[in-house]
């Protein structure tokens, strides 16, 4: 983006404050809360680091002209083609955005599909008139009204009872999907029986251009314990949704984020869509124009993930994200467990008081330390053992786990230091069941290192999020957030020792660290377990060089080939980013996601 391009979008933006008073009540609320630098580095997000001018450009030649035509030749070969019923609740609604809303369901090319609108009592006339002429223009529409409104969950649900299709899609009165959004659901649903699909989404700006693309992972069970990540485009599949009850009332506002965290407690048959299907319109009224449109959404949801973790018998206290509407921090309670800490000093000078005072403030008070070289001066801890290095960083990790006691293992760089409780917390995650294992965000001079890490970029393997701020909300807050990842740090690796030993330990062909825990990750991940990132911090020594990764050209050629299928396509990276450029930067390649799926 050059200068000119900077300097438009300046105009534009400062034309869109000007015309909108809540965003200066936004603006204020920012530096309010944090202060001068979290405002320019908030106005550097929104004009430089994710230009609006960059995505328009991109977003236009995403959907070639002739793909209408081309779809509908792809449909001829489909043996299955669901009724998708569209589920729309108004009130009082804006007549142009809901006009085009409803445009936006006419011209989808998949048809098979109804929209059933409800309307929770407004009190504007044009309304109902709107409603039946749309629907007498088109049999597929369904309406209905009511004379009170009762709320926008009671509405949902009764729009859903007016359908009669397979599956149940949502749609705002105020927000579009996309033509081809259907297409590529029915698409999906040609190659598995999934239950509930989603996409990616993008919002509609107050000048009606398309700003903030939010380009998603695939599942990922503990990023949705953070935020509803998922949000727009849904699918349910009206079997599933019946056993839920669809929508409680009592959650408005978060009424979305409570059922699909009732839904995927039922099933795990969740597929994401790596398009943009969705535009979510900003308004004065939403949460996608300003966080402040409804602090009640927030607590909302606090409840519904509360009530979550009760219904799935974790023990967790839920705060909100300082700083980050609409997001969450779950901090699990400890364990009375035995825990065992590998410290490999064999290369290395060590300071033992770098590690005792954090050891000190651990809520497990039985551990071990096993220490891999030379003896430890000045250390008054006891349950330290002390082993022999062998020939390589696997070997010695291998061994020391072998003759580990604790039911935990966490394997750490001698050179990291842990914030205060930072491993309780990651002790606590590697507990459940589905998980293999935990890495905390390391930073160095208070910019990230690494915070989990995406295959195939730059190459083998990188962190996205390298030498951001260590406090940075960019990209929807994902720095700040619990989520899955394929691969963590080899820096701080937790995970327990019933599954290190079911897995064989750290594969000894490799003689590089990074690439060893990497490996066991995805073995992991191959067997259905997941890797979780958390955000707690663990600060790394600026004496020694993190970044530098001298991978042994054998170890590079046998992971590649072991794992070319995850290095091709990471599935909590979403394709439609970059894999040269790290910071979440759109690909510059157009079309490959379409391209892919359409000519299958």
């Amino acid at each position: 983006m050059n200068f000119q391009d900077h300097c438009k979008e300046l105009t534009r933006q400062t034309k869109l404050v000007i015309s909108h008073p809540q965003l200066i009540q936004k603006i204020y609320y920012v530096y309010k809360r944090q202060g001068i630098q979290g405002l320019a580095q908030k106005i550097r997000e929104r004009i430089i680091d994710r230009p609006n001018v960059e995505y328009m450009r991109w977003w236009k030649l995403q959907t070639p002209h002739n793909f209408r035509d081309s779809a509908i030749t792809a449909m001829n070969s489909w043996s299955y083609k669901p009724k998708i019923s569209i589920v729309m609740p108004t009130y009082n609604s804006v007549p142009l955005y809901l006009k085009l809303a409803i445009t936006s369901v006419l011209n989808q090319v998949y048809p098979n599909w109804e929209l059933c609108i409800f309307d929770d009592g407004s009190n504007l006339a044009y309304i109902r008139d709107m409603l039946e002429v749309f629907a007498k223009s088109d049999c597929r529409i369904k309406i209905a009204f009511s004379d009170v409104s009762q709320g926008i969950a009671n509405a949902t649900n009764r729009a859903i009872d007016m359908a009669s299709g397979d599956f149940i899609g949502f749609l705002d009165h105020d927000d579009e999907l996309t033509e081809d959004a259907l297409w590529y659901v029915v698409k999906e649903l040609q190659e598995k029986s999934w239950d509930i699909v989603y996409s990616d989404e993008d919002k509609i700006d107050f000048d009606g251009t398309f700003t903030e693309p939010f380009f998603k992972p695939d599942w990922s069970p503990e990023y949705l314990l953070s935020c509803n990540y998922i949000t727009h485009f849904l699918i349910v599949r009206r079997a599933l949704g019946d056993k839920v009850g669809w929508l409680r009332e009592g959650f408005d506002g978060a009424q979305d984020y409570d059922l699909i965290l009732r839904l995927s407690e039922l099933s795990d048959k969740i597929c994401h869509v790596p398009r943009i299907l969705y535009h979510w319109r900003r308004s004065q009224s939403s949460t996608a124009g300003s966080s402040l449109a409804k602090p009640y959404a927030y607590e909302a949801g606090k409840r519904a993930l509360a009530e979550a973790m009760l219904r799935r018998g974790i023990n967790a206290n839920i705060n909100l994200a300082p700083n980050l509407w609409g997001h969450y921090q779950v901090h699990l309670e400890p364990h009375n467990l035995t825990v065992t800490i590998i410290l490999d000093v064999s290369s290395s000078p060590f300071d033992m008081r770098r590690i005792i005072p954090w050891i000190e403030q651990l809520s497990i008070n039985r551990f071990e330390i096993i220490i891999i070289g030379h003896e430890v001066e000045d250390i008054n801890l006891t349950s330290v053992v002390y082993v022999r290095p062998h020939s390589s960083w696997t070997t010695n990790q291998n061994y020391a786990a072998n003759i580990a006691t604790g039911e935990i293992l966490i394997f750490l760089d001698p050179n990291t230091k842990p914030t205060e409780r930072s491993m309780d917390q990651l002790v606590s995650w590697a507990l459940q069941s589905d998980i293999a294992g935990v890495g905390p965000k390391i930073v160095m001079n208070n910019r990230v290192v690494q915070a989990g890490l995406v295959l195939g970029l730059n190459g083998l393997l990188d962190s996205a999020l390298r030498g951001w701020p260590q406090n940075s909300t960019t990209y929807f807050g994902v720095l700040q957030d619990l989520h899955n990842v394929s691969v963590i740090s080899d820096k701080v690796f937790v995970t327990r020792k019933k599954l290190f030993q079911q897995f064989n330990g750290f594969d000894s062909h490799f003689t590089d660290a990074q690439l060893a825990v990497a490996d066991y990750c995805l073995r992991a991940v191959s067997n259905h377990y997941r890797i979780v990132y958390h955000p707690v911090t663990v600060h790394y020594n600026p004496q020694h060089n993190v970044l530098n990764f001298q991978l042994n050209i054998s170890d590079v050629s046998y992971f590649y080939t072991k794992w070319t299928k995850y290095i091709q396509n990471d599935p909590y990276y979403n394709p439609n980013l970059s894999r040269s450029k790290r910071g979440y930067m759109l690909c510059s390649r157009v079309g490959g996601f379409y391209n892919s799926v359409l000519h299958k």
